[in-house]
């Protein structure tokens, strides 16, 4: 059995604490916006809940409604209708 794995799992988890903020999730244009619900986050990265997962870019703006600024951030990975997101502060806050 691979306990390294699930070693890495349990420790991303303790790394993530659930929050549930809505935000507004957009292409970088700003042509499509979609509601969504940040299920998770760490300081690097979240999970977001949006029913139009499968039409995001790869590259995405993040703008939770507590702080009112876009983040930079790349979907790392799909599901139904949820998705992983790696946050770009570096490029955010260099704006």
């Amino acid at each position: 059995m691979d306990t390294s794995s699930t070693a890495n799992q349990s420790a991303r988890a303790q790394l993530s604490s659930k929050i549930g903020i809505s935000a507004q999730i957009f292409d970088p244009d700003g042509d499509d916006k979609y509601y969504c619900l940040i299920l998770d986050a760490s300081p690097d990265s979240c999970r977001i809940f949006c029913d139009n997962v499968s039409q995001l870019p790869d590259i995405v703006h993040l703008e939770p409604e507590q702080i009112g600024k876009p983040i930079k951030a790349s979907v790392k990975w799909r599901k139904e209708m949820t998705a992983g997101l790696t946050l770009d502060w570096a490029d955010t806050l260099s704006e």
